[in-house]
């Protein structure tokens, strides 16, 4: 066991300056150290229809670390969300903004998408154990893109709501059962994580578990996607003693009748330490846009006198 243990280590110290080098990330050297890894590497044997099989996979913290350092680029502390003034409304009046189930995605191939590249979909999507743990991810979609004429059309109530600037603080995060990124629209990563995988089964006989896959593989889409520049909010909210940041869930019915978990998260005031909302945007064909503007910031002066947040119009002004 020794011997694998330390075959695995230097194998996978070589694999991970693979993937750094690809991703273009920074590591320091002595977090991948052969030493440090087999510190980190578990290993489990066990007797399965009388043939011994033997597993592998990396203590949960260092784990959570390692993708942490090679998708450090990924994080943001500025973003936008574009949707309509009922949905501005609403988060002024209670000061939370919704979260929903991954169920509620408007494209039902996403949650799948890495998976079926990996070769281990989830199969019939409609299945409980499936369902219950789309279910338990809750995502809020946010873009890079600032005043971007595409991202009115498409989510900003085609031009005439609004769009809400957020900031976050990453190194305040509640619990790691939280993560905002951007999303990525080049599988390169997981195609290096598959390659690792299948050289352990094939030449190693091992299986080896890398379980930040389950994690990162909702900040992959297909790259038709890729001009929306989209960055993602997503909690997993488990019900259970790990997790002592569990969210109460509420219940909604989407435009298609079906019944959608969701979160409510505070966005407004000093005590957030998650995500703020920063500044609110009119779209291009937003009506009487001066008044508006006004009673927004009447509205955010009585309601919350302590907070600045900037109210204004869109720069675009040829979309009708």
């Amino acid at each position: 066991m020794d011997n694998l243990r330390n075959t695995i280590a230097i194998k996978l110290r070589a694999h991970i300056i693979k993937m750094t080098n690809a991703l273009g990330a920074h590591l320091d050297e002595n977090f991948y150290s052969i030493d440090v890894i087999s510190e980190n590497l578990i290993l489990r044997e066990m007797v399965h229809e009388g043939k011994k099989i033997t597993t592998a996979y990396l203590e949960e913290e260092y784990e959570y670390c390692l993708f942490n350092n090679l998708l450090y680029d990924k994080y943001l502390s500025k973003f936008y969300h574009y949707t309509s003034f009922e949905s501005l409304f609403g988060i002024l009046n209670s000061g939370n903004l919704h979260m929903s189930s991954l169920v509620g995605l408007n494209d039902k191939s996403e949650v799948n998408f890495v998976n079926n590249f990996m070769g281990s979909g989830f199969g019939n999507p409609n299945n409980p154990l499936t369902i219950a743990y789309h279910n338990n991810h809750f995502i809020f979609c946010l873009s890079e893109n600032r005043d971007q004429l595409n991202q009115w059309r498409l989510y900003g109530d085609d031009a005439s709501g609004v769009m809400l600037e957020f900031e976050i603080d990453h190194y305040n995060f509640p619990t790691k059962e939280m993560k905002i990124s951007k999303v990525t629209y080049d599988l390169g990563l997981f195609a290096l994580i598959k390659e690792w995988l299948e050289y352990c089964k094939d030449y190693l006989g091992v299986g080896f578990g890398f379980y930040q896959i389950d994690y990162w593989k909702f900040f992959y889409k297909n790259e038709d996607y890729k001009d929306e520049n989209e960055v993602r909010l997503l909690i997993k909210n488990f019900q259970n003693e790990d997790n002592p940041a569990y969210v109460q869930e509420y219940f909604k019915l989407n435009r298609h009748g079906i019944i959608i978990p969701f979160l409510e998260i505070n966005c407004i005031g000093f005590s957030n330490k998650l995500i703020k909302l920063k500044g609110v945007m009119l779209g291009p064909k937003c009506a009487e846009p001066e008044l508006k503007i006004a009673q927004i910031s009447y509205m955010i002066s009585k309601k919350y006198p302590e907070l600045e947040i900037q109210v204004s119009k869109s720069r675009i002004d040829h979309y009708r």
